[in-house]
């Protein structure tokens, strides 16, 4: 790294939020489960490697940052942040040593590996700080290639698309939405201008921000509860693998009552979550979150479930967060805003449209104490990056689970 260039990631709350409520969660609860995450870039059509030793010194200058004072009494303002976690906080630090970068041979072709293993703790936080860099340097490099005039026409261009989007829901006060799109963004520049554009023109609709620093810059709501691998991860702290789920749910609710109440649905596909999303549960948490599979399906899915435990859907949020773009948002909200609360969590399609080809990265937990974890998604695309012996095993445990409890 070249003196005085400032690192991409160069604020630990250049995060979402929802990786310190887990990781509080994490502190509290399971701070010796050690965990595995991996990198994968599902465009199979983009080589990576090149780009190997800015990921590692970008990665490298993690391990100089430190919570910041300003940044600690951010987050003290959070209700649900306790004492307890601020001060651990206060003193944490990475390590490094914990991250494996390299160049393996995968089916004959040379492509990016990135893994961390270490306490799950701190692996909870590299996700989105890995993510954010390996998508900024690879688009670093595309606009490389172009002259000065094409550099200004793409940003122009994502100003103009980016315009029509919000044209879009300007007279729609109801239609609620937050930016989720730190993890593939185009950069963290572009990032903060967006943010700073959607708080000036859709101040009505926007909620907030998954970004912690933004929400501190912009005075946002951070927005956020939990993502994957906090389900995941509770298939092997469980004693039986078929109670995972509802483990998960016990300990979400022991640590935050009644704050945070959204729940996932996609660890084990819809169906079998909504088998043990019952009424106690249902009736706690404010709500369930899509992010796989069609969201049309899910929503009568969901809907049809809170009616069967006589439980009024216009009570409950239903938050879409998959790959959204603002015309398939709108066509969810004008079908079911009347039927429920409806919001989304719209990403890529904010912070990284600027007519470049995106890259389809994820960080994905594939051990937790030396044990394989997955995800059976409601996406067949979102379910093949684990053990597929494990994940064939996950299968048939949940449709026993299935079978017995019809």
């Amino acid at each position: 790294m070249r003196f005085n260039e400032q690192p991409i990631v160069n604020s630990l709350l250049d995060i979402d939020l929802n990786k310190l409520t887990m990781m509080q969660l994490v502190v509290h609860h399971f701070l010796d489960v050690k965990t595995e995450y991996k990198f994968i870039c599902r465009n199979k059509r983009v080589d990576l490697t090149p780009y190997i030793d800015e990921i590692r010194k970008e990665v490298a200058a993690l391990e100089h940052l430190e919570f910041r004072l300003n940044e600690l009494n951010f987050l003290k303002k959070i209700p649900f942040f306790k004492p307890k976690f601020i001060e651990f906080l206060r003193d944490f630090k990475f390590n490094i040593d914990d991250v494996k970068i390299e160049i393996i041979e995968n089916k004959g072709k040379k492509e990016l590996s990135i893994k961390t293993n270490g306490f799950w703790w701190q692996n909870i936080l590299y996700e989105t700080y890995i993510l954010s860099i390996v998508n900024e340097i690879y688009f670093r490099e595309q606009i490389k290639k172009l002259t000065k005039r094409e550099k200004s026409d793409l940003f122009e261009d994502g100003r103009r698309r980016l315009g029509l989007k919000i044209n879009k829901i300007k007279n729609r006060d109801d239609f609620k939405f937050s930016e989720m799109g730190t993890r593939r963004r185009f950069g963290r520049e572009w990032q903060m201008e967006i943010v700073h554009y959607l708080k000036s023109e859709a101040s009505s609709q926007l909620q907030g921000t998954s970004n912690l620093y933004l929400a501190y810059e912009f005075n946002l709501k951070a927005m956020g509860t939990m993502a994957h691998d906090y389900l995941q991860a509770f298939q092997s702290l469980s004693n039986k693998i078929e109670n995972s789920q509802i483990d998960a749910m016990k300990y979400w609710i022991l640590e935050y009552e009644d704050d945070l109440g959204v729940m996932l649905t996609d660890v084990i596909t819809m169906d079998d979550f909504l088998i043990d999303f019952n009424l106690d549960f249902s009736n706690k948490f404010s709500g369930i979150r899509h992010d796989s599979g069609d969201p049309f399906i899910w929503a009568e899915k969901a809907i049809s479930h809170y009616e069967k435990l006589g439980i009024d859907p216009k009570t409950k949020k239903l938050v879409f967060s998959d790959n959204l773009d603002f015309d398939k948002a709108i066509q969810i909200f004008d079908k079911y805003h009347e039927k429920t609360m409806i919001s989304f969590g719209i990403g890529t399609n904010l912070t990284n449209d600027l007519g470049l080809e995106k890259i389809d990265t994820v960080m994905k937990m594939v051990k937790c104490n030396g044990k394989s974890v997955a995800k059976i998604s409601d996406s067949h695309l979102k379910s093949g990056d684990f053990d597929q012996l494990y994940l064939k095993k996950l299968n048939e445990i949940f449709k026993n689970k299935k079978k017995c409890k019809q």
